[in-house]
């Protein structure tokens, strides 16, 4: 599957963050999300004890222990702790980030990220960037921000006079190719 993040992310104002994050229809974030729920919920009843005893097992045998502590921890890292806040409520930084999450928490192989670090704050770019330069998964991106390109991409693809040419490395590796082969043609 694909995840896809755009520059100005689209969504309902009404959804709480929730709601968003977990748009997916993917089983195990279905499940993922239902036990981060009745977690905040333990001790109101006994049928929240035995539901969420349930979900544990859920957890247990489809083995989603490691997912559910990288979606807890992408959350924590991103500041989005207030779930149930409504989407429209959140300033234009709160809407990337969550947008972001929503993105990063989904069972997917590849990333397209179109602006990812427009409307974020220094320390949130920098773990962006160890985040995707760790990833398993593949990431394709438009950005502006050549910071960022240099700690992340392993490869650039240019797109020029209809024709798509790669150049390994980052994007500074990438500058100097483009130079020597600048030099070359002028000679």
């Amino acid at each position: 599957g694909i995840s896809f993040l755009p520059q100005t992310p689209q969504f309902n104002s009404e959804d709480t963050i929730r709601e968003h994050i977990f748009k997916s229809n993917s089983q195990k974030l279905k499940i993922i999300n239902e036990y981060l729920t009745i977690c905040e919920k333990l001790g109101e009843s006994q049928s929240i004890q035995k539901r969420y005893d349930e979900l544990m097992l859920k957890m247990d045998s489809q083995d989603l222990w490691n997912y559910e502590a990288q979606i807890s921890s992408i959350l924590s890292v991103l500041g989005i702790h207030d779930m149930e806040r409504k989407m429209g409520t959140l300033s234009g930084g709160m809407i990337k980030k969550v947008a972001l999450a929503q993105v990063l928490v989904e069972d997917t192989k590849l990333l397209l990220l179109d602006e990812p670090t427009n409307h974020l704050d220094i320390s949130t770019i920098t773990w962006l960037q160890n985040y995707l330069h760790d990833t398993k998964r593949s990431v394709l991106m438009v950005t502006h921000d050549r910071y960022f390109l240099d700690a992340v991409c392993t490869n650039i693809y240019e797109l020029a006079r209809n024709h798509i040419k790669l150049y390994e490395g980052n994007y500074s590796q990438y500058l100097e190719k483009k130079e020597k082969e600048a030099e070359i043609e002028a000679n």
